[in-house]
């Protein structure tokens, strides 16, 4: 007999992080998803892959070579691999971003 998945509210995942704060909602392959928690100013910075951001709540501001741009909720985009980024966030704004298990962050 095959068990039914369980689902996940992101929204009641998310609200219990603090400022800052992200946990792993699921693995998929060689995929996280994660929920997270941004709020003020975090460094540029680059991926060898590609990550994946999609807004729950609140406003998220990607700065890209000087180009900045603004995701609200029920929006997503893609950050492709070695792209410099820089996310800032004037308050709480909770964010579903997927990502390589293996993901180093490199400032810039």
């Amino acid at each position: 007999m095959s068990r039914v998945p369980k689902k996940i509210d992101f929204m009641k995942l998310a609200l219990g992080l603090d400022d800052r704060e992200e946990q792993t909602v699921s693995t998929i392959e060689d995929l996280n998803v994660y929920v997270t928690s941004y709020h003020g100013e975090y460094p540029a910075h680059k991926h060898p892959k590609a990550e994946f951001f999609f807004i729950l709540d609140g406003e998220l501001e990607l700065e890209f070579n000087g180009q900045t741009v603004v995701l609200r909720k029920g929006e997503g985009v893609k950050v492709p691999q070695g792209t410099v980024h820089k996310p800032y966030a004037k308050s709480r704004a909770l964010v579903m971003k997927i990502e390589p298990v293996e993901f180093p962050f490199v400032k810039v």
